[in-house]
């Protein structure tokens, strides 16, 4: 199989010194591609960066069920309700941290 070509780029937001955007493309086998764009939520650059924790876990979770290859069918049949849940988990994530420390994470949603 050949493979996929991709790209992508984001600017720094409104109002905004640095770009707290993240992008991550992962390939599973030659058959599916994942493309996920978070935007940064308004982090600090020396503190949690959201989006880029998404986009990890989201692909980590992804990751596990794929198990190189192995499920490979369960993922692409299945693939809306894996994703769903990987969302569902990063974001109870997220508030644990805005729970966790509200001062420092109240940007966190």
């Amino acid at each position: 199989m050949m493979g996929f070509k991709y790209g992508g780029f984001s600017k720094v937001g409104f109002r905004r010194e640095n770009n707290e955007d993240f992008l991550m493309v992962k390939e599973f086998g030659g058959r599916m591609l994942l493309a996920i764009i978070a935007d940064g939520a308004g982090s600090e650059p020396s503190r949690l960066q959201p989006a880029q924790l998404a986009c990890r876990k989201i692909v980590e979770m992804l990751n596990r069920v794929y198990d190189d290859g192995k499920n490979e069918e369960l993922l692409i049949n299945s693939a809306e309700i894996f994703l769903s849940e990987a969302v569902m988990s990063v974001n109870q994530i997220l508030g644990a941290f805005r729970t966790a420390n509200e001062e420092v994470y109240s940007g966190l949603r």
